[in-house]
């Protein structure tokens, strides 16, 4: 069985069986890395591979590899869906500002020929985008890292 350490996060539940074993020793067969450093004290004599989730090996030292016989590979492109939504999200942020939707939002009174009502009914609404966009994160697989309810603010990260 190949011992493999992951120096970032890394959801391994495909890879569990009989021929991988994620660890944490310091001698592993095999590396995962997305963009952490490398410890130069990692690249033992039984480490076969170091695969990089992304573009360039520049947090590896390649020499050392070289040295120890040790096989490099990165994954160009695998972020390539993170790099897509966050064009769309800033794409949608130019055509559609939200800063001034959110503010309003807060500072919610009902406006002339408005009832309190419909103003509340309003706010719901947008509450309900919110918590429908919450749902969508959470099953695209991303955590939720910080919320502010009072500005409908919500940070998340891809796990």
């Amino acid at each position: 069985m190949f011992e493999v350490k992951t120096i970032d996060r890394f959801d391994l539940t495909d890879f569990a069986g009989d021929i991988f074993k994620e660890s944490n020793t310091d001698t592993p067969d095999a590396i995962l890395v997305r963009s952490s450093h490398v410890n130069n004290e990692l690249i033992s004599k039984r480490l076969l591979v170091i695969a990089r989730a992304g573009t360039g090996v520049n947090t590896i030292n390649l020499n050392a590899c070289t040295a120890n016989g040790t096989a490099v590979f990165n994954t160009p492109g695998v972020n390539a869906n993170a790099v897509k939504e966050l064009i769309i999200q800033n794409l949608f942020r130019c055509v559609r500002p939200l800063e001034g939707a959110v503010e309003m939002m807060e500072n919610l009174k009902a406006a002339e020929g408005e009832t309190l009502q419909e103003a509340a009914e309003a706010k719901r609404g947008i509450l309900s985008a919110r918590s429908s966009m919450v749902k969508q994160l959470a099953f695209w697989g991303w955590e939720r890292l910080a919320n502010d309810s009072q500005i409908l603010v919500i940070i998340w990260e891809c796990k």
